[in-house]
Formats: structure tokens, C-alpha cells, sequence
């Protein structure tokens, strides 16, 4: 008898897809597929999670590690690779996840696909300035700075300074000027500005110095910003 056979001639590539980008809390969905179907075996996939500067584990409801393994069904294209999000109360930017294939049913891959995914931050910090307590001449006004929620970075703030009738540059151990600018620390929700005075040995009216919180970049101007 005589024998003919038919070779395969498909190559096959395994691939990963951006994910939509989510809100806190939401679900990043990576499709990983490979082009052609095989007829009886599975395709199990390894993935290498690589993190933005600022995206952590905990970002996530279930720490989803350093990689994931997904299976691509026989007979099928494509499966998901699905890593769910986790609220939190912290001002921040976006974060991105980087996924990489970097192994194909054990054997290691070079150079593989890879993907992104961004979490997009649903927190708005606001901040608010409040009165110093009234002082005597020589004493330091103080105005508390604060923010609604803490932010993964410096938040700037810059100040309009009015002056009252009476105020001069002698009033004061350094002049404030025009404006004013007060760094809140990464992390922290409150800063304060002091501004040290100087006993004039004058006669005069009560002295008012008023601050107004100007915009400031990514953050929300509460009402009460004077």
C-alpha cells in the first residue's frame, strides 16, 4: 500500500491585547489569544506583571503577584486574563500595569507580546485654608492648609496675599509679597504657613492680612479657601 501524508503548514502566535481602561475598583480584562485554534490541545500562557512607579499590589483586590497563568481552551482562540482593582480614598495618578508573555506551556519565550492596562483615579482632593488665630505684635500668624484626602505626591499650593489699611513691609520678618506658595507633603494632608510680625511700637488699627487659595493644579478649591 502507499501512504500520503499532509503537513501542517500554520504557524501560530500567541498574543495579549491592551485592556480598556478602568476606574477604581474595576476590572482590567487582557484578552490573550493565539491566532489559530489547535484541535485537541490547550495553550497555557504565562504572563509577567510589571508595575507602574506608583501601583502596588494592594491596588488590587487580590494581590495578583509578579505573574498569572492563563489556558487557552482547545478548539478555542482566545481566554482572558481579568485582575480586579481596589477602591481607595488616596488623590493619585493614574496607574498602569504592564503584562509581558514570557513563557508558552512551560518553555520560556523571548521577546514576548505585552499589553497595558491603566487604573484611572476616582479621588478629588480638596483644600482649604483656615483663619489664624488672632496674635498681639512679634507673634507668628499661623494658617493651617489642608487637604480632603492624602495625594501620592506634593500638592503645591499658591496664595493670593491681600493687605489691610494698616499693614506695611515693617510689619512683618519677611515681607510675604504678592503671593505666597506652601508645599503639602506626599502622604500628609496638612501643612502650615507661618508668617512671623515685628512690634512697630506704633499706635494703630487692628492689622489684617488675608489669604486666598489660587488654582491649583489637580486639586479642587474648597469655598472656604480665605
Amino acid at each position: 500500500g502507499a501512504i500520503g501524508s499532509i503537513h501542517d503548514n500554520e504557524s501560530i502566535s500567541i498574543y495579549v491585547d491592551n485592556a480598556p481602561m478602568v476606574t477604581e475598583g474595576g476590572d482590567l480584562v487582557f484578552d490573550v489569544g493565539r491566532t489559530i485554534a489547535h484541535e485537541t490541545d490547550p495553550t497555557t500562557v504565562e504572563l509577567t506583571l510589571l508595575y507602574s512607579e506608583n501601583l502596588e499590589a494592594s491596588d488590587f483586590a487580590t494581590n495578583p503577584g509578579t505573574t498569572q497563568l492563563v489556558t487557552i481552551p482547545a478548539t478555542q482562540t482566545e481566554t482572558q486574563l481579568t485582575l480586579e482593582s481596589a477602591l481607595d480614598l488616596l488623590d493619585e495618578d493614574n496607574e498602569t500595569l504592564l503584562v509581558q508573555i514570557t513563557r508558552i506551556n512551560g518553555d520560556i519565550v523571548t521577546g514576548g507580546d505585552a499589553a497595558t492596562g491603566t487604573i484611572e483615579d476616582d479621588d478629588t482632593t480638596e483644600v482649604t485654608i483656615t483663619d489664624a488665630p488672632t496674635i498681639t505684635e512679634a507673634g507668628t500668624l499661623i494658617f493651617n492648609v489642608a487637604l480632603s484626602l492624602e495625594a501620592d505626591r506634593a500638592i503645591p499650593v499658591s496664595m493670593d496675599v491681600s493687605y489691610s489699611e494698616y499693614l506695611t513691609t515693617s510689619d512683618f520678618q519677611v515681607y510675604p509679597g504678592a503671593d505666597e506658595e506652601l508645599i503639602v507633603p506626599m502622604g500628609s494632608q496638612l501643612a502650615n504657613l507661618l508668617i512671623g510680625t515685628v512690634d512697630d511700637n506704633l499706635s494703630e488699627g487692628t492689622e489684617v492680612l488675608t489669604l486666598q487659595v489660587a488654582e491649583v493644579d489637580g486639586v479642587t478649591i474648597s469655598s472656604g479657601d480665605t
